[in-house]
């Protein structure tokens, strides 16, 4: 389980930063 949970947390930070990516792009294309 603590195998899972270390998976989990590197999955979830993955995806909070690929969200990040995305706003970042969309603003970018917003301010230009």
């Amino acid at each position: 389980m603590a195998r899972r949970m270390c998976l989990s947390k590197s999955t979830i930070s993955y995806e909070l930063k690929s969200i990040q990516t995305i706003k970042g792009i969309n603003v970018d294309v917003a301010q230009s």
